[in-house]
């Protein structure tokens, strides 16, 4: 049912795409970041500080949350020509045990929420 174009009611659960036991990347660069590709990421393994994983391209209306259950520092990259905040191309950073909700609202920039202390997460909920 939708009231206007646009807005879309849904009745029910919406199931989003989730990876879990992702391992950062060593790399430590933007290139070298392990690519996410799902809604939901479960960082497993942050075997050093500053290991990498990297955003989707940004895209309106995309929402990518990252889960670091790893145990170090995980730095997180957004792809190449876009920009968390910071200025294009330049990542964040996200402590173990943490998790944070990345937004885009246009085709290069993200909107990057507070953190959480909930990264427990898996894929049983």
């Amino acid at each position: 049912m939708t009231n206007r174009i646009g807005d879309a009611y849904f009745s029910g659960r919406i199931n989003y795409g989730y990876t879990v036991g992702i391992v950062a990347g060593t790399t430590q660069t933007q290139a070298g970041g392990t690519v996410l590709t799902t809604d939901l990421n479960e960082i497993a393994t942050v075997a050093n500080a500053n290991d990498v994983v990297t955003l989707p391209a940004a895209l309106v209306g995309t929402s990518v949350t990252v889960f670091n259950n790893g145990a170090n520092t995980l730095q997180i990259f957004p792809a190449v020509g876009d920009n968390l905040g910071a200025g294009v191309d330049t990542s964040t950073t996200l402590a173990a045990g943490i998790n944070r909700e990345f937004v885009s609202y246009n085709s290069t920039n993200w909107e990057v929420s507070a953190s959480s202390g909930l990264a427990n997460w898996d894929e049983s909920g």
